[in-house]
């Protein structure tokens, strides 16, 4: 009894089977798909070209769709059978709105678009010359370094919308680190426009489209940087500066191993007057160079001017020379005022007790009164200072 149970279920099996295979074959009942994705391509773009016009911009880039078609014609639809184009043909300069047409098999109908229309902004024509620039990417085993040889174009000509040309500041190209040697070795890549923070810059073209670049791997050292500076200036300024102590140069293994140093172009500073920075030339024996990875070789040099220090002294603060027992001196002026040049560092050192007034009295008797001169001069320093007034009427009593 049991056995018979398990042959019916079998038999049943089989026969569903069957019945379904008949449905799918011969009934075929219709089906939906939906098609994510799916590009949107502009054609008759060298009519705009003609025209003197390219598209800065469109309201989308892929579309969604839905498409129904018998089940079996659905289950054999590719993706690339599906096509959404829009004819640039008649576009102005401007905004423009396209209908998009869907091209897909005779037998497959478009249920649902996700677009219905779509807006290309269309702009003046224009081309440039911009630079050719090689980045790597990817990093090198032992320190080493990548550098450029020769590219075999410098540079290359990029057309589109005015707007976006304006933007491209270089066309990049990359290399794989990985893909270069210690000899030097031949890479081609691909160039795409970008702007001046490095972001590609769309819907302009680049011819060519790529270059030859011509890459070897070397070996980088950091060594000391040795820098003479050189001021004979006579005003009464005071310099001061920063530099990098030490410099990476990079070259073949072999070379750079020998090397301990670089010294620099001598610098002179002798006609600088403001703040104010300096290249480094570093002397670089034959077949080594500075490496990329130096961030600058900047001399920097600060200038301080002449500042000045008034102090306020009074006529007990004059020293005499010349004066007689027994006399007593007075002035005719209660306050006098000295005036310091110098650096603010000079100035910051001095005080009130370091100004040396002096009034030579040696020449006037008891009884008589004089103009004298004042003399000024700052202990210990040989800055220049001034007196106001300069002259002090002396009666000796």
């Amino acid at each position: 009894m049991f056995e018979n149970k398990k042959i019916n279920m079998a038999i049943s099996i089989v026969v569903a089977a069957l019945i379904w295979a008949y449905v799918i074959g011969s009934i075929n009942p219709p089906a939906e798909g939906r098609f994510k994705g799916i590009p949107i391509t502009m054609t008759n773009t060298e009519v705009l070209e003609s025209k003197g016009l390219a598209v800065k911009d469109c309201s989308a880039e892929y579309i969604d769709l839905v498409l129904s078609g018998t089940r079996s014609d659905m289950s054999k639809l590719r993706t690339d059978e599906i096509k959404a184009v829009v004819d640039l043909s008649n576009a102005l300069e401007g905004e423009n709105e396209f209908t998009i047409d869907i091209h897909v098999p005779d037998n497959i109908d478009i249920e649902q678009k996700s677009v219905r229309k779509l807006v290309v902004e269309v702009e003046k024509l224009k081309t440039a010359s911009v630079d050719v620039e090689i980045v790597y990417s990817g990093e090198t085993n032992d320190g080493g370094e990548v550098r450029t040889e020769s590219v075999s174009q410098e540079q290359v000509t990029v057309k589109g919308a005015e707007s976006l040309v304006n933007e491209v500041k270089a066309a990049r190209g990359t290399v794989d680190t990985t893909s270069v040697g210690e000899s030097a070795s031949e890479i081609s890549c691909t160039l795409v426009p970008v702007n001046n923070s490095g972001a590609q810059v769309d819907n302009v073209r680049v011819n060519p489209g790529s270059v030859t670049v011509t890459s070897v791997l070397f070996y980088d050292k950091t060594v000391p940087l040795k820098l003479q500076i050189t001021d004979d200036e006579s005003e009464n300024l005071e310099k001061t500066w920063t530099a990098p102590e030490e410099v990476i140069i990079c070259g073949e293994k072999g070379i750079i191993e020998g090397i301990d140093s670089v010294e620099a172009e001598i610098v002179d500073i002798s006609a600088v007057t403001e703040d104010t920075e300096i290249e480094i030339v570093p002397v670089l024996p034959e077949g080594v160079y500075l490496s990329e990875k130096n961030e600058s070789l900047i001399l920097s040099v600060k200038v301080e001017g002449e500042s000045e220090e008034t102090f306020t002294l009074t006529g007990s603060d004059i020293n005499l020379t010349g004066s007689e027992d027994q006399v007593i001196y007075r002035f005719g002026e209660d306050t006098f005022n000295v005036t310091v040049l110098g650096t603010r560092e000079e100035l910051e050192a001095i005080t009130k007790d370091d100004v040396l007034l002096v009034a030579d009295v040696s020449g006037i008797r008891k009884g008589e009164s004089a103009e004298v001169t004042l003399a000024v001069s700052i202990r210990g320093s040989e800055l220049s200072a001034s007196v106001s007034p300069d002259t002090v009427t002396v009666t000796a009593e």
